[in-house]
């Protein structure tokens, strides 16, 4: 059996990453040795962790190289793993002249180190940019293959697969957010009120006893029926895996989510996290430099509508699927909650869809749901100086319940890509129907308009 020393700390400001990832490395490489962590007392730690792991810790007054000299030579110390953004690299060759112990450190963003074994286990990490900033001969462990991913999160991903984790309440769409452990940047509070306008969302929150924040975090979400705060809890992995999306951070995180295949949000709350959040750009993936709410509001509605469904412009659909938009536009139970009731003859259809090219205050799509056609959505009188549209959807009259992944393109294709901001719907106030899904979506009655001997509801969302 080995002795391993592991630096680490975890604060309110420092966050909880260190410590969970080198957890996580503890019960990988090292299972069966006497493990211990050398911490300092920092106001917001998760020093209660590491022993509720079965490890032992030991307190450093100033965390110095010499305090480390001194605990490595004193416990009969064969590993140290330094986990710390604080030790120089100097610092590490002085720790490794004066004790001779195996060196390994942690890295995220390529600093030069002194070193036996450096591990970078983000998915960014590149072995040849550390060319002239470690020893010759040092073992580098870089990208996804040493990913610190959690055996629970293993666990969970096998039982998501089978559909055996289901979370409540039922009948909704569930988000994880996770700023981290100590949200250091404050920021669970002001992204929860960004999510009320996602009306048919649950969100779970998972934090820690370290977080400054918590007792207004807790407030908050007591008065918020569609939020759940999850606090220590042991089950974090099945709790994401049983998420649809999520909202996190650029780090160790997101290892997980990105692990688990949901779709996410990621924000920078840290300057650790820079390398990732360039990574994450060069792949096209969603993130935020800072927290905006009207921008997180456009990545969440480009996420919504998932990847099994996409849009169809008029213009580029076949011959027989142009037919099929125009007898479903044609089809009674359609053609009576139109302002133009009459059927429209396939001359008309095709030349309207010609003139679409010519349009660009207007656009019209055909919804499609694993390759299946569903519906249509349009947005017309398209407004650059008021960032507003008017919309219209119908659904395939032969199918059910297609209305919500018909919305959720549209809304995808006006918030994220289209970048409105205000939305306007016309709807006749006998369709209870279109009403309710429009009401679903936070759509409200701003009032009413006169058509011929009806009456039409306005209903308007603002992203």
């Amino acid at each position: 059996m080995s002795n391993v020393l592991i630096r680490a700390d975890s604060s309110s400001t420092i966050g909880a990453g260190h410590i969970m990832r080198d957890l996580v490395l503890a019960e990988r490489e090292f299972a069966g040795d006497r493990v211990i962590f050398a911490v300092r007392d920092l106001p917001g730690n998760i020093n209660r962790a590491i022993g509720a792991k079965g490890h032992e810790t030991v307190l450093l007054e100033e965390g110095t190289a010499e305090e480390l000299i001194n605990i490595v030579q004193g416990s009969g110390i064969d590993t140290l793993v330094i986990d710390h953004y604080g030790i120089s690299a100097e610092e590490e060759r002085r720790i490794k002249e004066a004790t001779g112990v195996t060196l390994i450190v942690l890295d995220d963003f390529y600093a030069p180190h002194h070193c036996d074994i450096l591990i970078n286990h983000n998915l960014y990490a590149d072995p040849a940019r550390y060319r002239g900033r470690v020893p010759e001969g040092c073992e580098l462990r870089c990208g996804e293959r040493y990913t610190l991913i959690r055996d629970a999160f293993v666990r969970a991903k096998r039982k998501r697969a089978e559909g055996e984790i289901t979370l409540t309440p039922p009948g909704v769409r569930h988000l994880f957010l996770g700023m981290g452990g100590t949200d250091s940047a404050g920021l669970n509070v002001p992204i929860l009120k960004t999510l009320r306008s996602f009306g048919d969302v649950h969100v779970h929150v998972v934090t820690t006893g370290a977080n400054r924040d918590l007792n207004h975090l807790r407030r908050f979400c007591e008065e918020e029926p569609s939020v759940t705060l999850h606090v220590d809890v042991p089950n974090i992995a099945e709790i994401m895996a049983g998420c649809e999306w999520a909202v996190v951070t650029p780090s160790v995180i997101l290892h997980e989510v990105l692990y688990l295949g949901l779709p996410f949000v990621a924000i920078r709350t840290a300057d650790n996290q820079v390398e990732m959040v360039t990574y994450l750009k060069e792949k096209r993936l969603p993130v935020l430099e800072t927290y905006e709410p009207t921008a997180l509001k456009r990545l969440l509605w480009g996420l919504r509508a998932g990847e099994n469904v996409r849009s169809v412009p008029f213009q580029d659909l076949p011959e027989k699927e142009l037919l099929q938009t125009l007898s479903w536009r044609n089809h009674p139970e359609i053609r009576r909650w139109m302002l133009q009731a009459e059927p429209i003859r396939e001359e008309e259809h095709r030349a309207f869809v010609r003139s679409l090219d010519r349009r660009g205050d207007r656009l019209y799509r055909l919804v499609k749901e694993e390759g299946v056609a569903v519906g249509v959505f349009d947005l017309t009188q398209i407004d650059p100086k008021t960032s507003s549209a008017h919309i219209g959807i119908y659904t395939d009259p032969q199918t059910r319940g297609k209305g919500k992944v018909v919305m959720d393109a549209l809304l995808h294709e006006a918030f994220a890509r289209q970048k409105l901001d205000r939305l306007i719907a016309e709807v006749f106030e006998e369709n209870e129907r279109a009403i309710r899904l429009y009401r679903h979506y936070g759509f409200e009655v701003v009032g009413k308009v006169r058509y011929h001997d009806r009456e039409l509801l306005r209903m308007v969302k603002e992203l």
